[in-house]
């Protein structure tokens, strides 16, 4: 959602960015605190570190676009010529940011569905 609002609103998007990674923290700690232990790396683990890695992309995505964003302004007070990079960078992330997610949430499906029809036990 943060690409969709403007990038000069840097205290909207920053805020949104600090909720959403404090409240998959907070979902991830309570769910590992009500499961049991065990050694090994669970669907849930992978489910946990793909949304906490796409959020923290976007959060870099927004250090970057703040960055050409200032490049840009800067160049535009000082009348010279400059591409704005960050309304192409932050207009190409509308789009990529979710498709790739929903990729890679595709693909860990994929992986995953059969890994786990293999594990259930028939009574027959």
């Amino acid at each position: 959602i943060g690409f969709w609002i403007d990038r000069k609103a840097i205290p909207a998007r920053a805020a949104l960015a600090i909720t959403t990674i404090l409240t998959l923290l907070t979902l991830t700690l309570n769910t590992y605190n009500r499961l049991p232990r065990v050694s090994y790396i669970k669907a849930l683990d992978v489910s946990f570190a793909i949304g906490l890695l796409f959020v923290f992309a976007t959060l870099i995505e927004f250090a970057v676009v703040c960055h050409f964003g200032k490049l840009f302004d800067d160049a535009v007070a000082s009348k010279r010529h400059r591409r704005d990079w960050s309304s192409i960078i932050d207009r190409w992330s509308k789009f990529l940011f979710p498709g790739i997610y929903i990729g890679s949430c595709a693909v860990f499906f994929a992986v995953y569905i059969p890994y786990a029809q293999s594990l259930l036990v028939t009574f027959d």
